[in-house]
């Protein structure tokens, strides 16, 4: 018990006041100490998202470019143009395989891309856009390809898959007519008078076909391009506040 005495010391008094005193400031100290420390946990763990998603950002562009780095306008129209003429080499053969088989992985990824960012709106938008984009191409390289594999095999195997080939044919004239509605009449004043050929058919509708292409995917490209700088903009903006925001 406590006692006070004005003229004597208590030291048990003050012992305990000492103790009590001693008790709050290690109260204080734990309780500043934690909350530090949850500040701080909060802080990494802030910075570990943002860090996460900054990674996530920069992973799509650099997906993205390298789905547009294989299109090459220049080449499309020029293995067009040798096919239509018939001035294709092996190595010609071989780059244009390589080219359908390089733009159908890279529109099968894309697919894959879309499917794993279904619940990001701005995203999805964008991603749809550049879809058209390698569809588009995809289907000119697959075009290509088929034609150039009919043109070698033999007669039996060609009657077999003539049917394929007017299908792919028929597309491609259907996506000239949305590009230019005129198309049908441009690729009549190509034909030789009274000749029916399926095989110059297909060719000339493949060079119509690429040529429309190359200005269609010059415009889009370069707005698709403008879509993607806003999407970093406002992703970029929003992942350096993910802290400050916080």
């Amino acid at each position: 018990m406590i006692t006070w005495n004005l003229t004597t010391i208590d030291w048990t008094a003050i012992g305990a006041i000492v103790t009590f005193v001693a008790l709050i400031a290690t109260f204080l100290a734990l309780y500043f100490s934690n909350r530090h420390e949850r500040k701080n946990r909060q802080l990494q763990m802030l910075l570990l998202r943002q860090e996460q998603q900054q990674k996530g950002l920069d992973e799509m562009v650099e997906n993205i470019l390298e789905m547009l780095s294989d299109i090459d306008l220049l080449k499309m129209n020029n293995y067009s143009q040798k096919i239509k003429g018939n001035n294709i080499c092996i190595e010609d053969k071989y780059q244009i395989d390589n080219i359908s088989n390089k733009s159908e992985q890279n529109y099968r990824k894309l697919q894959l891309q879309v499917i794993k960012l279904n619940e990001y709106a701005s995203a999805r938008t964008m991603l749809d856009h550049l879809m058209k984009i390698r569809a588009d191409y995809y289907r000119w390289a697959k075009g290509a390809a088929l034609i150039l594999a009919y043109l070698k095999d033999s007669p039996a195997v060609q009657k077999a898959n003539a049917d394929v080939v007017e299908r792919t044919r028929e597309e491609m004239l259907a996506k000239c007519i949305e590009m230019n509605p005129d198309s049908p009449a441009i690729l009549d004043e190509c034909k030789i008078p009274f000749v029916e050929s399926p095989i110059a058919d297909y060719k000339n509708t493949l060079v119509l076909y690429s040529s429309l292409l190359t200005y269609k995917l010059l415009e889009e490209i370069m707005v698709f391009m403008e879509e993607l700088k806003a999407f970093v903009k406002k992703e970029q903006i929003r992942i350096d506040n993910i802290v400050n925001d916080n």
